[in-house]
């Protein structure tokens, strides 16, 4: 039995597209892979954020407690300052009787 002519085409056209899933199949995975990539990614972008929101929000409440250390300290220095005047005015006097 010979084969037909017909019979090579629908062969070659079988051929044909065996290697075109094949290679749908092989670009499937290579793009799957790269999802994969970028998830995990995403994941670490992620956890990244996270770590930064708590260390802004630990910057945030250190620097509430220097701003009140500051402005305590500078209420302390006015303190000191009128009671330097005052002694100095105290001095005065005395030297002055």
């Amino acid at each position: 039995m010979a084969t037909q002519p017909h019979d090579l085409t629908v062969v070659v056209a079988l051929f044909s597209a065996i290697e075109e899933r094949n290679a749908l199949i092989e670009t499937v995975k290579s793009k799957d892979a790269m999802l994969e990539a970028c998830q995990a990614q995403i994941s670490q972008c992620m956890e990244e954020k996270v770590l930064c929101e708590r260390a802004q929000k630990k910057l945030a409440k250190g620097r509430e407690e220097v701003v009140t250390k500051l402005e305590y300290l500078s209420e302390m220095v006015e303190i000191f300052k009128i009671r330097e005047e005052e002694a100095e005015k105290s001095g005065k006097e005395i030297e002055d009787s």
